[in-house]
């Protein structure tokens, strides 16, 4: 199956054009969440935190990049580290663990819940950090590249000026 998986994904590279490729992309993000088991609403649903910067249960492709955009990130970073920040799930981790890319994430969030999933499905436990990027002193991994998705606030712009 992981030979498959990463068949498909450097299959779809350099496909900006094909109209399918959405579908195709979200159709290999099904498959390897089915690998992972991974439930994303069962997952949210144990989530007690009110905070707004939790972003908890929200549509569930406005929190997680599809891990084929994770893995054209990796390709992109070749043989050095990336670092995930407000990382969610902790896909790049998980993708990059599972198909053994030389390219090492390390993701980094603040929601326990999320974490404590993603480092139950992590071959390696200890690239996923629970820590809180507005925290004065969190230090962020040296790394040739930093993944932001996040929307405009307060946090985005801490990781900015850090």
């Amino acid at each position: 199956m992981k030979k498959e998986i990463i068949q498909k994904l450097k299959s779809l590279k350099g496909q900006v054009n094909n109209p399918d490729l959405f579908v195709l992309s979200d159709e290999i993000n099904k498959n390897i969440n089915d690998i992972f088991y991974f439930n994303y609403t069962k997952s949210e649903s144990m989530i007690d935190s009110l905070s707004v910067d939790i972003y908890n249960n929200i549509e569930s492709k406005a929190l997680l990049t599809n891990y084929f955009d994770y893995y054209q990130i990796l390709d992109d970073v070749g043989n050095d580290t990336l670092v995930d920040l407000g990382a969610g799930y902790c896909k790049g981790t998980l993708l990059s663990q599972y198909i053994e890319h030389s390219c090492k994430c390390i993701s980094i969030e603040v929601e326990p819940t999320r974490v404590k999933v993603a480092k139950e499905l992590a071959l390696n436990s200890n690239d996923i950090i629970c820590e809180d990027l507005l925290n004065k002193s969190c230090v962020l991994p040296s790394a040739k590249a930093y993944f932001i998705y996040l929307p405009a606030g307060a946090l985005i712009n801490s990781i900015i000026n850090k």
